[in-house]
């Protein structure tokens, strides 16, 4: 997608943010779509549709006027004001800690005095807090120093998920971000260099949150909210098994790592079907897993302490048959080498089954002006992301199918793509297929 020339103007933006507005409040009333609001209790679809007319015409409206934004800014207002977002960060990261928000009725408003009290907090100290976030409409100060919730608020009370999230992002990958540049001041590449996060926090992020209970139950729960609301690779896993067979001899799943517990257990729940087997050289995993299970799950998931980097035994009878082994997001942090070594470990099981596959789905990288800017901007910042937190190189859709073609030649793949406004994933199916 070509990308226009920054010549429009104040008039001209303004002018396409009008019109393609007009059209999208026209679609929504076609559509019986409610108008936005920031009021508590507010819902509209226009917030949580993905209809292709919906994403474009908020991905643009958003791009207009960010356009426009820097034009009215210029360069050193633009400047203060994108840097100095810090400190509404620092202040709504305090909220979220004191629990705050829950304070506060959603039907109602509360005086900082009485915050205060609640929350332990400073009263001085807690007005100008709110304030802060006030001016970011996430509460309201609906008279000298009374606040009440607005839609954003109500959201981080009601969505656990999405308040773990915000609070993983404001701490964990806040500070580490800061580090990115100083992590850089010696030779670190990604084969041999280390994260950002480590630079920060002196330790890998897996190995820091072993050694902080509740941050890893809040990246956990956080992960599971951007799973669910963000992320594309459960549709895409939902497409395959739709469309691909099996029976009473080829049913078992095999899924490699237990960190995603919220996916396999979809998976499960989704069809009642399969059997699901979970592999990971982690006790603590696996047991945090059978903790987690439901009961009526119970019976369908079990768990293997396992070396991934062993090869993969052969089945053994035609009676037990391996229908796939998943590999989500097990792939993305490894070197190419190291990934190689571990696809390969699957091959004598591939030989003795063909019909087995194993599924690989994982993030991508998108080619410079695949997407519109908006889009573009919240990939780039996955980049970014994972290069920072894990000094992981996310790779392209041409990558990833030249690390599958160096794997074996027998390999045959094929792959589709899905993306959100947040996340661009793709699903590899790779068989075993020897040349005639």
């Amino acid at each position: 997608m070509a990308r226009e020339a920054n010549t429009a103007t104040m008039l001209t933006l303004a002018g396409e943010i009008f019109g393609q507005t007009y059209q999208l409040e026209k679609f929504m009333k076609e559509k019986s779509i409610k108008e936005p609001s920031l009021a508590v209790g507010a819902y509209t679809e226009l917030w949580s549709s993905h209809t292709t007319e919906i994403a474009t015409a908020q991905t643009s409206i958003l791009d207009l006027t960010q356009k426009l934004t820097k034009l009215l800014y210029g360069p050193h207002g633009f400047l203060h004001e994108y840097v100095s977002s810090n400190w509404e960060y620092g202040a709504l990261y305090t909220v979220l800690e004191f629990d705050i928000l829950e304070k506060i009725p959603l039907d109602g408003e509360v005086h900082v005095s009485e915050l205060a009290m609640l929350s332990g907090l400073p009263e001085n100290k807690l007005l100008r807090i709110l304030r802060l976030v006030a001016c970011e409409q996430i509460l309201e100060e609906t008279s000298e120093q009374v606040f009440r919730h607005t839609v954003i608020s109500e959201e981080l009370v009601r969505n656990k998920k999405m308040k773990a999230w915000v609070g993983f992002q404001l701490f964990e990958t806040r500070v580490a971000s800061a580090h990115l540049a100083d992590s850089l001041k010696h030779r670190n590449d990604f084969q041999t260099g280390s994260s950002a996060f480590k630079h920060a926090w002196g330790a890998s992020m897996y190995d820091w949150h072993k050694a902080h209970p509740e941050k890893f139950a809040r990246f956990n729960l956080a992960m599971q909210g951007v799973t669910q609301s963000l992320d594309p690779g459960n549709g895409l896993f939902c497409d395959w098994f739709n469309s691909n067979k099996r029976n009473k001899h080829r049913n078992l799943v095999v899924y490699i790592g237990a960190r995603d517990g919220h996916v396999y257990q979809y998976l499960a729940e989704q069809y009642p079907d399969i059997s699901v087997e979970v592999q990971d050289n982690s006790e603590q995993l696996l047991t945090q897993g059978q903790k987690s299970l439901p009961p009526d799950l119970q019976p369908r998931i079990t768990y293997t302490k396992r070396e991934i980097f062993t090869p993969q035994p052969a089945p053994s009878s035609p009676d037990n048959q391996t229908l796939a082994f998943i590999l989500r997001n097990v792939l993305w942090n490894l070197s190419d080498s190291d990934a190689i070594t571990l696809l390969r470990t699957f091959i004598p099981v591939l030989e003795a089954s063909p019909e087995t596959v194993i599924l690989v789905n994982d993030m991508l990288s998108p080619a410079r002006g695949e997407f519109d800017a908006q889009t573009e901007k919240a990939y780039r910042r996955r980049d970014i992301t994972v290069m920072t937190m894990h000094n992981a190189k996310q790779r392209t859709e041409g990558d990833w199918r030249q690390l599958f073609e160096a794997v074996s030649p027998h390999f045959v793949v094929r792959g589709w793509t899905a993306f959100t406004s947040h996340a661009y994933r793709g699903l590899w199916e790779i068989k075993w297929v020897l040349a005639n």
